[in-house]
This record gives structure tokens, sequence and C-alpha cells, in this order.
């Protein structure tokens, strides 16, 4: 049998899923914190469509047409919603900077 639990790094404060096993005699094993990585604030922080759109100061409907077509940022499905993590959104941003209207990407 396995089990994840969450386990809170004291170094960088980053909480991650590590797996647990039990022996054979049925104990569990402690888990390791090895391998833990700091987690940026900006993949924390997630937008509905609305507010995605607002960020990006375009309307809610072409940010939802966008994504049927593919051409909008990457977005995150929890359950049937869906979210835009705020770094998703900068680089996507990023990525449409040009220097002149001649300019492809």
């Amino acid at each position: 049998m396995q089990t994840c639990n969450p386990v809170k790094n004291a170094l960088n404060n980053g909480i991650a899923l590590v797996s647990s096993k039990q022996n054979p005699r049925g104990l569990f094993i402690m888990p390791t914190v090895n391998n833990i990585t700091a987690i940026r604030a900006d993949d924390l922080t997630l937008f509905d469509t609305k507010v995605a759109a607002d960020f990006m100061g375009i309307n809610h409907l072409t940010l939802q047409n966008w994504r049927s077509t593919g051409k909008s940022p990457r977005y995150v499905k929890v359950g049937r919603s869906v979210r835009y993590r705020l770094s998703d959104l900068k680089a996507w941003l990023e990525a449409q900077t040009r220097n002149h209207t001649g300019e492809v990407a």
C-alpha cells in the first residue's frame, strides 16, 4: 500500500507530496524530503476566465474563443473549471511582444 502525505520542508517552506511505503511489518517508513522544489508564487495564483481576460485587457468571450482555437495562453482544468496561472499569462503576453508590425512570432 502506498500513500501520499503533504510534507513541509523547513528550509524553503515548500510543500510537496511525497510517497511513503509500508514495510513488511505494516509500519510506515518516514517520507523523505530531499526532492522538494520550491513553488513560485505565480504558479499558485490561479485566475478564472473573466479575471484572466481583465488582466490581459480583452473580453472574456475572446479568451474563450482563443482557448477553443488553440490561440490562448496555457490553462489548467480543475474539474470542469478552466483556470489560468499568472506565470502562464505573463509568459504568453511576453511572447506576443513585437518590435514592428511586420515581425512574426
